[in-house]
């Protein structure tokens, strides 16, 4: 690995996530979620990925990464459910279980890339209706330093870890683990001490409406890799996980938020 690559896996993802945060901060917390529903840690995960291991390795770990999406579910749901009886702490523990029995149970799947996307997207319409119903109500969030250091390291840390794994781990787990959920973890944990389980629940749940995006930037980058070059690929999948952001956005702006997340410096 050349110094510059690993220079940009270092910095790269952290400045996306920072981005986010300070998006946040300036422009309200609207935009920073809008922002968060965005493949930022696992499409530089599948960049660098492409550019190391090649184009087909990269479209087999994008079937993987499709599926993490339920682990990542199982992962969410875990803690909301946890959350109603336990501290954050032991919320945690239930959820990276859940986490990993998924992960395991998924890494014995081998399905086609388009019957992955097509398993995806009929059932992400139905993700939300599994998390606990809480009270709608409106808090005031502070955002700390350190949950925008965490988010940053544990990002960092995980671009950096399964890259360098990817050829022991073939292209399916690497896959699945690109989509491990640095951002809803982090998110979850300090709103849930912060502002109750009711708050980290609603946000869990409202990250479900962000991963259309994130299965229209997969869809598109696994079809586009086989053959076109990797910055057209990229380009292509970016532009349309944004579209799709964009129209999720207007599909469910009429409806009142059941949160809302105020960010300001601590």
């Amino acid at each position: 690995m050349s110094p510059d690559i690993f220079f940009l896996k270092i910095t790269l993802v952290p400045l996306l996530i920072g981005a986010i945060t300070l998006a946040g901060r300036h422009w309200g917390p609207t935009v920073a979620g809008w922002l968060t529903g965005l493949p930022v840690v696992a499409g530089p995960i599948m960049f660098f990925m492409a550019f190391e291991q090649g184009a087909a390795f990269a479209v087999q770990a994008i079937i993987g990464m499709l599926l993490g999406i339920f682990a990542v579910l199982a992962c969410n749901l875990a803690y909301a459910w946890c959350a109603t009886r336990l501290s954050w702490r032991g919320s945690v523990i239930g959820s990276l279980s859940a986490y990993f029995v998924a992960v395991s149970l998924l890494n014995l799947l081998a399905i086609p890339f388009y019957a992955a996307a097509a398993f995806v997207f009929v059932c992400l319409p139905f993700a939300p209706r599994l998390f606990p119903r809480v009270q709608a109500r409106t808090v005031k969030v502070v955002s700390a330093r350190s949950e925008i250091v965490i988010r940053m390291l544990a990002g960092a840390v995980l671009v950096i870890s399964v890259t360098y794994f990817a050829s022991a781990f073939g292209a399916h787990l690497s896959g699945l683990f690109a989509s491990f959920p640095v951002m809803s973890t982090v998110l979850a944990v300090f709103s849930h001490r912060q502002s109750g389980h009711e708050f980290a629940i609603s946000l869990l749940r409202g990250i479900v409406f962000g991963w259309y995006a994130f299965l229209a930037f997969s869809f598109v980058l696994g079809v586009t890799l086989p053959s076109f070059s990797l910055t057209v690929s990229f380009l292509a999948a970016i532009a349309c996980a944004v579209i799709t952001q964009i129209v999720s956005r207007k599909l469910i702006r009429g409806k009142k938020p059941a949160v809302q997340r105020e960010s300001a410096n601590s």
